[in-house]
Order: structure tokens, then C-alpha cells, then sequence
């Protein structure tokens, strides 16, 4: 199996006396030195287009695992996305899990799940050694039953991995069941991903601070300087790695998918129906519901988990609802000190891994998009009399029916999750009309 420019062998456990637990123990065999570029090379550049094309049989009424006859090459890319959150993840995981793509010839590997969440999480701190054991093997399973020439597992859960740790499973698990390993990411420009987080966090936390309290939080703890992080995946991967810019302008074709496919395929000969973006930016008026519905779960006295899962569920209710109204944007006070907070990081962004300086121009651009205007995200502040009389009613109902039934609730989620979120209303029926009324009152 080949990392970058090293091929990894299989060495048996004998041979080894340090050998890990797991089995057959590999290790990194380099081959002959190459100078070192100044910078990584590019994935077009480097990738070499598959030695065999395959033939598609995709079935438009089933979504089968691979969309592709079998081939008689033992030839196989193994494809880890790993985000970066906030970059359309979602939006790559749907057309995969969907088969919402066409290449003639070609053949992609996506596992029966949504995402590899659980593989992801079993390299996190605290997760227990005989976790991580069953979800590789159970990916080393999956992975040997492909005959696809590109597997694909993908989750948000990989980006805060220490990556030697996931080389490191990798080398143990699949050196002998794939032959190149791609780990490709996405960074969204600083500005953006700060106004996305806060959002996210008040959607699906209950987060009180406001922007500017949340932005002193986050830049205390340089949670959005990504060098360090990436140069680390880097580091380890080498030119098995791959880091785009989540820039519209920069996107093949100008969209996440289409530009994962062409990453992973080194090809443009491939369609995807219009409109396969999952998410969509929160109304401020959403938020402000969203905060309320938190606040009232909380004082309820039930778990966190209870409160998270309704607001979630809440959240994708209003989302489908196509809303209209003002989103969050960035005040224009706060521009120059996030400009000069994030500058060093996203030039360093754009001197290592991309060409040009995207990274800098979106730092730059922001100032377009800043407003003066007061952004509000209270109910006091955003709804009439009448609107904070009816959510406070829903609410008060919607935590004493939760109170009764809590595991039912539960259920309900575990089950929607199985079916890749569709609704289940078997379970605590009342607790979904009632949280179908409060989506009405903003619809």
C-alpha cells in the first residue's frame, strides 16, 4: 500500500518484536529519496488515472454499496474525508450514501451508514481500546468485500485525530486490502467558519453568548488557526494529502461534491443532479426559537442529550421549510480585529498548500459582507406578543410531554438515525406534533 511517496509491506508479527496487538504488524519501507518540493504537490498532478475502467449498474430504486461490475484488478484507492466541520460534509456524504452520481466506467465504495462517525470516534481521547479494535476491523471487513477501485469513509470526526494515530491503524488494518490512501480535507476562510460555528453552536447548544463574546472565546483558544493542524496531517501523510480551499471560486465546477469527485476520480467526466447542498444558514428568527426551545428544556431538568436531540430535530424541521429572512453577518466593528487575528494564519494557508492566496482574499472580502445593523437573536427582541405567547405554550408542553416519556423520544432518534434521518412518529407521537407546531408558528 503506498502513502505518498512511501510503499507500505506487511511484515509478519514474528519478525517484530514491538509488533502491535492487532495482528500483522506494517511498517513504512521508503522508496528511492526524491527531492523535496517547496511545496506539496498537487493531487491533478500527482494522481495516475486507474489501470482498469469499470462499467456502472447503478439501480435508481435501491442504493447499492458500489455502483460498479466487478473488476479483475486488485487495484484500490482508499479514500479518507475528514472535513474539515463547516465545509459541506454533509452535502459529500448524501451524494455518496445516495449513489446521486454518474461516471461511466467508474466506481466509488461508500459504506451502508451516512457517515464513518463511529470509526472516527473510536481514535478520540477516551474512547476504549476494544472500540477502536471492532470499528477497524469492522471497516477491514467492509473494505475487503469491495471490488470498487476507489472506498470511500468519510466523517467530521477525523479532523481533530491525531493523524499518526490513524496512519498508524491504518498500516495495521488495510496495508494489504488497498494500494494507495488519499486523505483529503476542506478549510473554510476564517471569517466565515466563525459566523457558521456561532450559529451552529446556538442552533444546536443553546449558546447565550453573543458573537462578540464568542469570538474572544475562540481566539483565546486559536481554535480556528488551522496551520498547525494541517500541517500535522502533512507531516504524516505527505503528498497523500490533499487540502482544498472551501472557496466557491475555487471548487471544480464551484461546489463541494463536484469537487470531492474530481479529487477522487482525476477526472471531469462525471454529472450530478442540481442541488445536492444539505444545509442551509439558520434564520435569525430560527435562532432565536431555537435559543428559547434549549432554555426550556433545560429548566425542565432533563438531560442534555434530550434537549440536543429535540433542537437538532427542530433545526432540520425549519431548515426544510426553505425560510426566508436575515442571516447572520459579521458586525463591522469586529472586522479588524478578526482580520488581524487570522492574517499570519491564512497567509501560511496559502503559501503551503494552495495556489494563489484564497485564504487571504476571503480574510480581505469580508469587509463586503459586514453589516451595522442590529442582529438581535431573542424572542423578546424578534417576535410579536402573540408569537412568544403561543412558543411559550408549545414549550411548556413539549417539557412535560418529554419528561414522560423520555426514552420514547430517544428511540425515536436511534431509529431515524437507522433509516439515515428519516422520521420516525412511532415514538413519542406528541412530542413530534408538538414540535411540528412550533416549526409552523415560523414557517
Amino acid at each position: 500500500m503506498k502513502i505518498g511517496s512511501a510503499q507500505l509491506h506487511a511484515v509478519p508479527r514474528d519478525s517484530q518484536p514491538d509488533a502491535h496487538r492487532y495482528g500483522s504488524f506494517c511498517q513504512i519501507v521508503p522508496r528511492k529519496p526524491e527531492p523535496v518540493p517547496n511545496r506539496p504537490r498537487r493531487r491533478d498532478q500527482d494522481r495516475r488515472p486507474p489501470d482498469n475502467t469499470l462499467s456502472t449498474n447503478a439501480n435508481p430504486d435501491r442504493r447499492p454499496e458500489v455502483i460498479a461490475a466487478k473488476t479483475t484488478s486488485e487495484r484500490k484507492t482508499l479514500v479518507f474525508h475528514i472535513g474539515d466541520p463547516k465545509t459541506g460534509s454533509t452535502s459529500i456524504q448524501r451524494a455518496l450514501f445516495d449513489s446521486a452520481w454518474s461516471a461511466p466506467g467508474r466506481s466509488i465504495a461508500y459504506p451502508d451508514q451516512i457517515n464513518a462517525q463511529p470509526l472516527a470516534m473510536s481514535l478520540h481521547d477516551g474512547a476504549r481500546p476494544k472500540q477502536r479494535l471492532t470499528q477497524f476491523r469492522k471497516a477491514a471487513d467492509w473494505l475487503a468485500q469491495q471490488s470498487a477501485e476507489i472506498a470511500v469513509l468519510s466523517s467530521e470526526h477525523f479532523a481533530p485525530v491525531p493523524p499518526a494515530d490513524l496512519k498508524a491503524e491504518v498500516q495495521h488494518f488495510f496495508a494489504d486490502k488497498i494500494e494507495e490512501i488519499q486523505v483529503i480535507a476542506y478549510v473554510r476562510p476564517h471569517i466565515s467558519r466563525l459566523l457558521s460555528s456561532y450559529t451552529q453552536r446556538v442552533k444546536a447548544r443553546g449558546l447565550q453568548k453573543d458573537l462578540e463574546g464568542f469570538f474572544k472565546t475562540v481566539s483565546k483558544e486559536r481554535r480556528f488557526h488551522y496551520m498547525p493542524r494541517f500541517l500535522a496531517w502533512q507531516s504524516e501523510f505527505g503528498d497523500a494529502f490533499t487540502l482544498r480551499p472551501m472557496v466557491r471560486s475555487a471548487l471544480y465546477r464551484g461546489d463541494v461534491v463536484a469537487d470531492f469527485l474530481h479529487q477522487i476520480l482525476n477526472s471531469d467526466a462525471f454529472t450530478l443532479p442540481d442541488q445536492l447542498q444539505a444545509n442551509t444558514a439558520p434564520t435569525l428568527d430560527h435562532l432565536a426559537c431555537l435559543r428559547d426551545v434549549h432554555s426550556a428544556i433545560a429548566k425542565a431538568g432533563l438531560p442534555k442529550d434530550i434537549r440536543f436531540t429535540c433542537a437538532k430535530y427542530l433545526a432540520a424541521r425549519l431548515d426544510g421549510t426553505n425560510p426566508e429572512g436575515p442571516r447572520l453577518r459579521l458586525p463591522r466593528h469586529l472586522l479588524p480585529a478578526l482580520q488581524q487575528t487570522y492574517s499570519e494564519d491564512a497567509a501560511a494557508l496559502d503559501a503551503t498548500f494552495f495556489d494563489g492566496t484564497p485564504m487571504s482574499d476571503a480574510l480581505e472580502a469580508a469587509a463586503a459582507s459586514t453589516t451595522d445593523d442590529p442582529q438581535p437573536i431573542t424572542a423578546e427582541e424578534r417576535f410579536s406578543l402573540a408569537q412568544r405567547q403561543a412558543l411559550g405554550q408549545l414549550l411548556s408542553a413539549l417539557g412535560v410531554e418529554l419528561a414522560k416519556a423520555p426514552e420514547q423520544w430517544k428511540r425515536s432518534r436511534r431509529e431515524s438515525k437507522k433509516r439515515s434521518g428519516e422520521r420516525d412518529a412511532t415514538s413519542a407521537p406528541r412530542v413530534h406534533a408538538l414540535l411540528d407546531e412550533i416549526c409552523a408558528l415560523f414557517s
